[in-house]
């Protein structure tokens, strides 16, 4: 069993990311300079790990990649696929397959206001297409500034940090950290963290989840960035 989760939150706003310069001449900024960089079949691979009596253990891998593109209103837009994979060493050489739960989409596009996201419903997935930009929700207007703060349902996100340094398998990072806290009255411990590292140019680094427990927030389980193809 699985013990790290990606809030269903982060997929209803997905690409909370967006570039910290952008070009006079189109709208866009390059892909060095955007904090969540797209192009057709770029790739990211995460390891993932949960907490269990202090200890890191293993637990699968999440990988994040940029399926389609399609052209909606004169703007290019791009098919996002999350596959978490959480299957055993000896159930991957078994050739256990994947259920449909272990996988998810979003599309997004992003210009000189700021980047918009479209989430695909789960039961459609990647055959959920917008057929208008009207349809896209703008997730993090520019510019990128600490102390940002949007409310989004019952979520609280901010940007909390604009220069943290993170290390994983795949390098060191400069990073804006964006946090999104959900609080849940009625149930406290149904309360959650999220924070996300992310590196312009190259995208997100890490992923941490944090559970609510004996009055404070504990790191529950995250992913790390072990390597990325942008092309």
């Amino acid at each position: 069993m699985s013990y790290f989760i990606r809030p269903a939150i982060a997929l209803t706003v997905a690409v909370f990311w967006a570039c910290l310069s952008c070009s006079a001449a189109d709208g866009k900024s390059s892909l060095d300079t955007q904090i969540q960089p797209r192009a057709e079949d770029a790739i990211w691979n995460y390891a993932a790990y949960y907490r269990e009596d202090g200890v890191d253990v293993r637990d699968g891998i999440t990988v994040e990649e940029v399926v389609e593109t399609k052209e909606i209103e004169g703007v290019t837009c791009y098919l996002v696929r999350l596959t978490f994979d959480y299957r055993t060493t000896a159930e991957r050489l078994m050739g256990m397959p994947l259920d449909d739960d272990s996988y998810s989409y979003f599309w997004e596009y992003e210009n000189d206001k700021g980047s918009y996201n479209y989430s695909c419903d789960d039961f459609a997935g990647m055959s959920d297409i917008p057929s208008s930009l009207k349809e896209f929700d703008l997730t993090l207007p520019y510019p990128v500034k600490v102390g940002w703060k949007s409310v989004i349902g019952d979520s609280v996100w901010k940007v909390i940090d604009a220069d943290a340094e993170v290390s994983t398998p795949a390098g060191t990072f400069k990073c804006i950290v964006y946090e999104e806290v959900t609080l849940d009255a009625l149930s406290p411990g149904d309360s959650s963290r999220s924070l996300f590292y992310q590196s312009p140019g190259v995208g997100l680094i890490r992923y941490e989840w944090y559970e609510y427990f004996n009055d404070k927030f504990v790191l529950s389980s995250y992913e790390e960035l072990y390597d990325y193809e942008i092309k």
